[in-house]
């Protein structure tokens, strides 16, 4: 989550795509989700680290099969470990949210920028205190009440 602390930390975007394979030798290649609506062939799961211009920073492939919310941590450990980069903000979807990321990210001094499901944000420290459902009408004076400003990309 976002804190005033976080305000000057680089800001890095996570995201997983994947992409068929044609051969057949290929050990990374494996049943698995297809983003790219080819379900019939298998797959490989290429994960990118960017910055907020767009410049690569990290990327790793991935077999097949293997699910949005299993990478982060590996992304996580691989940004202290092999870049050697301090605190950052990590944004990313909400496919890559599970309790245990969220706890993996805050455990290594990062934050993160993510829409997150109501069953996460059970678990996430801090936020217990938020209504079951906030009604579509009302959730601007939720989220000003909790210090949180509300952004419309469409305002002119």
């Amino acid at each position: 989550m976002l804190t005033a602390s976080s305000q000057d930390a680089p800001t890095f975007f996570y995201d997983l795509t994947s992409t068929y394979v044609d051969g057949t030798t290929s050990p990374l290649a494996k049943p698995g989700y297809s983003r790219d609506h080819r379900p019939d062939r298998t797959q490989i799961v290429i994960g990118l680290l960017i910055t907020t211009t767009g410049d690569p920073v990290y990327w790793q492939v991935w077999p097949g099969n293997t699910p949005n919310v299993t990478a982060v941590q590996t992304v996580v450990t691989d940004v202290q470990t092999r870049l050697k980069l301090g605190p950052c903000i990590l944004v990313f979807d909400r496919g890559m949210v599970s309790a245990a990321n969220l706890a993996a990210i805050e455990a290594a001094h990062h934050t993160y920028l993510s829409a997150v499901d109501s069953d996460v944000l059970a678990h996430v420290p801090g936020w217990s205190a938020w209504p079951e459902t906030i009604p579509a009408d009302h959730w601007q004076p939720v989220l000003a009440q909790r210090g949180f400003t509300a952004y419309d990309a469409d305002a002119n």
